[in-house]
């Protein structure tokens, strides 16, 4: 079903299935995602505890970005000037992604 009255291009796709998801949230201080392999081991995490949406703290990577693997997509922002500094995430399941534009 598409609503009716928005110009073409605001125009969202309703999914009736979609009402009544449980997604499951998670808040998660990190320390660092610039240590090889950590990344996998967050997602294993996420994946056995059934998390949906995860919020990381202090991932420490550069710049603006999204990196999409096989089950997951990361979303994060950190410092523009330097790596290792500061910095957030947010692992989003691939449940949720089809959801999310």
């Amino acid at each position: 079903m598409i609503e009716a009255g928005l110009p073409l291009w605001k125009r969202i796709r309703l999914r009736t299935k979609d009402i009544n998801m449980v997604m499951r949230f998670a808040i998660w201080n990190v320390r660092t995602l610039l240590q090889a392999g950590n990344m996998n081991v967050i997602a294993q995490e996420a994946e056995s505890y059934k998390m949906d949406v995860v919020a990381l703290q202090e991932i420490r990577l550069k710049g603006r970005d999204s990196i999409r693997k096989s089950k997951f997509t990361l979303h994060y922002s950190g410092n523009d000037v330097r790596q290792g500094n500061r910095g957030i995430g947010c692992i989003v399941s691939k449940k949720v992604s089809r959801s999310v534009p």
